[in-house]
């Protein structure tokens, strides 16, 4: 019930921020009102923390009805995002529902693909695929350091606006080389030491360990 209240909390936020600013209409006073800063933004925080605590339980249902479920959390989910990516308006027109509910729907559509993918549901997916894991153990890194690179592939592709499909594309891949290689040294350097430290300092509790010890003491 506490995630779940959490999950709304930024939704709330975002109906009283809206509330107090009806005039915004442009992209720019929406990411400073709407999108920058974190108590209107934090859905998709809250959304990873719940499907991580059933991920952790998810032992307390069968192989095969984690399985049933875990099938039709995924194509829901897929249609969810196929909609709201390819049918839906996302930055061409901020109204209540760009404002207040696009953000909870988009955080409950990849929470709910990365948590059907992770029990199972996607079986031949190619999301199940291993080759993605390199893009995944780099994927916060990279989320850290790739717009700093957006300046310096500007300059090295040469690329201008009204230029042509072969400029754009030399500039996406200078942009995409750069990137990478920056989240790797990033993860090796930064991430990985302090998940290792963070595992020899800190053990995760057995759940049916701990069940078993706090009945011992009834």
């Amino acid at each position: 019930m506490f995630l779940a209240g959490l999950i709304l909390l930024p939704v709330i936020l975002r109906w009283v921020t809206a509330v107090q600013h009806p005039e915004v209409t442009e992209y720019y006073w929406f990411f400073r009102i709407f999108r920058s800063p974190f108590h209107v933004s934090f859905d998709g925080l809250a959304v990873g923390v719940f499907c991580a605590f059933l991920y952790r339980d998810r032992a307390v249902l069968s192989d095969a009805t984690r399985s049933f479920w875990a099938r039709r959390l995924f194509w829901l989910s897929a249609a969810l995002l196929i909609w709201q990516l390819f049918f839906g308006e996302l930055l061409d027109h901020f109204g209540w529902y760009q404002k207040i509910l696009q953000p909870l729907i988009l955080s409950l559509g990849f929470g709910g693909l990365l948590l059907s993918v992770a029990c199972g549901g996607a079986k031949g997916c190619f999301l199940r695929s291993h080759w993605l894991l390199i893009i995944a153990r780099i994927s916060y890194p990279l989320y850290l350091i790739h717009i700093a690179f957006v300046p310096l592939a500007l300059v090295l592709s040469g690329i201008t606006f009204g230029t042509g499909w072969s400029e754009v594309l030399q500039y996406f891949s200078i942009y995409l080389a750069l990137s990478m290689v920056a989240g790797f040294l990033l993860h090796f350097s930064v991430e990985k030491p302090f998940l290792v430290l963070k595992d020899l300092i800190w053990k995760p509790i057995n759940p049916a360990t701990f069940t078993g010890e706090l009945e011992a003491l009834h």
